[in-house]
């Protein structure tokens, strides 16, 4: 093992074959296996796509099945076929996780993704005349984003846990690849329980999708026993058989690996099972379902016969195009390997350069293969998605191209100019902070011209005189003036009125004085809190870092809707302007969403503090904890743009009356002439991102948590944890509960009175309780308050 020398942060894969002189040779056995399945599964993805014929319920599955072939064998070989030609065995961390989540995620999808195929190939001989009813075009989206959802959830679980495994000093995977059993062998802690999850995993993504295969090929042979027309029998035989070979491949030697006993298991014959999932299906597959199907064969023909009657100049160009296209990618690919691997090349302008090369590779992917599919199909149309698309991804990218340039003459500038500076001037940090810029700038800027100009209403003719969708060719088409489009929206002369929380009452003054109350309450006590912390270096850790940002998120939430409310109540007005209703709705979605992240992120803090003590300082570094609370700033302040973008463009009917006590996304839709429920379905996925996944994040840490306290021994301690979990999760339930109640019920369900009532917790309510809940109930904040008063009052005296 000596030969290696390897770092301890980087695991060495000892390969499918022990290290001999032979690696040439497996080399070249195995780089035309890989470039086979490659040129298989890309051709069926292409042939589905540009074949009218073929854009049915089964081959939209199947290319899905071909595209997860082809990441498959990309995640495993090339690493595999590096090995045998530079004999380099060492697999980075980061690299074996990546490993890890790809194969798990590809894995899981395929196991319920031939489950979908099962049941196709059921109902279309089961119950031919309901197939377009049972097998219609949504039913395939959900069957595919389920299988692509539940195995990339399933996956990332598994990842991160084996990831925060402990491993002993050997860090020598007996495997081709990163797998799971493989690497539980060299933890130093026993792994029994986790081993019970896996095979868990493997019933639900495995072996329960292989067993309703089963049972549904049943009832299809069956089925096709009792036809009566010969060559409907010869074609279900044709068609199950084809499906029942590529499941035989893929189940059993995964069930045989995954559902063996560990006593059983040996590192040879795990290598030698792997090969058949990991390099022979992906294969496979394509030529099992395009050699043996008469339909496929015909299109492969139909699409060959039209590019041979294409004009010659059309050819000349079509070939220029594919030239450019894969010299350009393949150019670029390789500068920023070059730049990657070579350390004389990790200075500045490199660093630079190489997103420079990244963004080309992205932009020109953006656009000519669109161009190429529309020569090959003869069909010029775009969708209206994948033309927002191509918008956005086009925008961000000269945007950010532009800044990159920039950045890069400056780097120029001071490395002539400034010789002796340099170092100081173009300080790794700043490189960072440039190239960071311009993806962040180019993305903001394109997030707003997408969303301003998909909302105009496009006339009859929607023929784009461009090769791309451009927005001044798009500008053409709208039917409406667009010359607001640069100075602004026209509707933002007029104001909304706010019908508020209470009637103008005489019980209302005692909801007034409440309300005033609450909010001094709740700014001074966040405000002391944030004050407390940066004074105190005692409560300079991970967890009070991640609750400063929390108090000043209540301070700025119940600041963006308090006063409004006050000020209307005292001047007897209820109106707001439309830019202040545009500005409530930014900050009040900035705000909702990074809180969502960020109690998150704090229930992540309390699981390693007291599940994983030992690793805290490494899990909760400042590098991690900068992360989270950014990201949770970035990623609320990127939704909210689109969010208030999208809903200040919509046609607001007469009389612009919200029923509500600050403008609220749900309020304000009520509002609108035009249907909304396309952007309805946005919200849902924004509330699935920002308060589903991050709860859910929350529960199974404090599921955890309390696991962790049971087990230990000090009752004082069990009741300390209980204690603080208990109130976390009161301020947890209070805060996500309402939300998810209000943004996630469907719109029939809605009743303003309600709305309003609800949305007190999460505006008004939780802001005051948390630094309460948080913090106040903590001897290290007592401690730090009692010290700061204490020092005040000496220093008066």
């Amino acid at each position: 093992m000596g030969n290696y020398n390897e770092t301890t942060t980087n695991f060495i894969l000892l390969g499918l074959f022990p290290p001999s002189s032979l690696g040439l040779f497996l080399f070249t056995l195995t780089v035309p296996t890989f470039l086979m399945a490659l040129t298989g599964n890309l051709s069926m993805v292409l042939l589905i796509l540009l074949d009218a014929q073929l854009h049915t319920p089964m081959y939209f599955l199947l290319s899905q099945l071909s595209l997860m072939d082809l990441i498959y064998i990309c995640t495993t070989v090339p690493k595999m076929a590096s090995g045998f030609l530079f004999g380099n065995k060492s697999i980075s961390f980061i690299g074996c996780g990546v490993q890890c989540f790809f194969f798990g995620t590809l894995a899981g999808s395929e196991g319920l993704l031939l489950m979908s195929m099962s049941y196709d190939r059921y109902v279309a001989i089961c119950f031919p005349l309901h197939y377009p009813v049972r097998m219609n075009r949504r039913v395939c989206v959900l069957m595919i984003l389920g299988s692509w959802v539940m195995g990339a959830v399933n996956s990332c679980a598994h990842t991160v846990y084996v990831l925060h495994i402990p491993y002993c000093r050997s860090r020598a995977i007996d495997h081709f690849y990163c797998d799971i059993p493989a690497m539980l062998t060299l933890a130093c802690r026993d792994t029994r329980v986790y081993e019970y999850i896996v095979f868990f995993s493997i019933i639900i993504f495995l072996l329960f999708p292989f067993l309703v295969i089963l049972g549904s090929y049943g009832k299809v042979l069956l089925a096709v026993y009792r036809m009566r027309s010969r060559e409907g029998r010869k074609k279900a035989y044709s068609t199950c058989s084809a499906h029942l070979t590529v499941v035989t491949f893929f189940y059993v030697p995964f069930v045989f690996t995954y559902l063996r006993p560990k006593s059983l298991r040996s590192p040879a014959v795990d290598k030698l099972v792997a090969v058949f999932y990991t390099i022979f299906t992906p294969v496979l597959n394509p030529v099992i379902y395009s050699l043996r199907n008469k339909e496929v064969l015909g299109a492969l023909r139909r699409v060959a016969a039209r590019i041979h009657s294409i004009a010659i100049t059309s050819l000349i160009f079509f070939s220029s195009l594919c030239i450019l296209f894969i010299l350009t990618v393949t150019e670029n690919t390789l500068l920023i390997l070059l730049i990657q691997r070579d350390s004389r090349l990790h200075s500045p302008m490199y660093f630079l350069l190489s997103h420079l090369s990244f963004m080309d590779i992205l932009h020109i992917s953006n656009i000519v293969p669109k161009m190429i599919a529309n020569f090959l199909s003869g069909s010029r149309t775009i969708s209206f998605t994948g033309c927002g698309f191509q918008i956005f991804i086009s925008i961000v990218l000269l945007g950010g191209e532009c800044l990159l340039l920039a950045a890069m003459s400056y780097d120029r500038y001071v490395a002539i100019c400034y010789p002796l500076r340099y170092a100081a001037l173009m300080s790794d940090r700043l490189c960072v902070l440039m190239a960071a810029g311009a993806w962040l700038v180019g993305t903001l800027n394109s997030v707003v011209h997408t969303a301003y100009v998909l909302h105009f209403p496009f006339c009859h003719s929607r023929a784009i005189d461009h090769f791309s969708c451009e927005v001044p060719a798009m500008l053409k088409l709208s039917c409406v003036d667009t010359s607001h489009y640069e100075q602004g929206v026209d509707t933002s002369s007029r104001d909304f009125i706010l019908l508020g929380l209470f009637s103008s009452s005489r019980t209302s003054l005692v909801f007034f004085s409440s309300l005033c109350i609450l909010f001094i309450l709740t700014v001074t006590e966040n405000a002391l809190l944030i004050l407390l912390i940066l004074r105190d270096s005692r409560l300079h850790s991970p967890m009070y870092f991640l609750l400063s940002h929390l108090s000043f998120m209540d301070i700025l939430h119940i600041s963006n809707i308090v006063p409004k409310m006050i000020a209307n109540f005292l001047s007897g007005s209820r109106t707001i302007s439309f830019t202040g209703c545009g500005f409530q709705i930014f900050l009040s979605l900035i705000l909702l969403g990074g809180e969502c992240l960020l109690l998150a992120a704090m229930s992540y803090d309390h699981y390693v503090a007291i599940c994983h003590p030992l690793h805290y300082a490494t899990l909760m570094s400042d590098r991690v904890c900068v992360l989270m609370a950014a990201g949770a700033w970035l990623v609320g302040t990127l939704n909210s743009i689109v969010h208030t973008a999208y809903v200040l463009h919509f046609p607001f009917c007469e009389p612009w009356v919200i029923d509500h006590y600050f403008c609220e996304i749900p309020a304000l839709l009520k509002l609108s002439c035009v249907d909304t429920s396309h952007y309805e379905q946005g919200v849902d996925v924004s509330g699935i991102i920002f308060l589903l996944i991050p709860f859910s994040v929350i529960s199974v840490s404090y599921v955890k948590i309390l696991y962790t306290v049971l087990q230990t021994k000090s009752s004082k301690a069990r009741k300390k944890s209980f204690s603080t979990c208990s109130f976390h999760m009161v301020v947890v339930v209070m805060f996500y509960g309402p939300f998810i109640f209000t943004y996630m019920r469907p719109k029939s369900y809605h009743t303003p009175g309600q709305d309003k009532f609800l949305a007190t917790f999460y505006t008004i309510l939780t802001p005051t309780l948390n630094p309460v809940i948080y913090s106040f109930r903590n001897k290290d904040v007592l401690f730090a308050m009692k010290n700061m008063l204490k020092y005040n009052f000496l220093y008066k005296k």
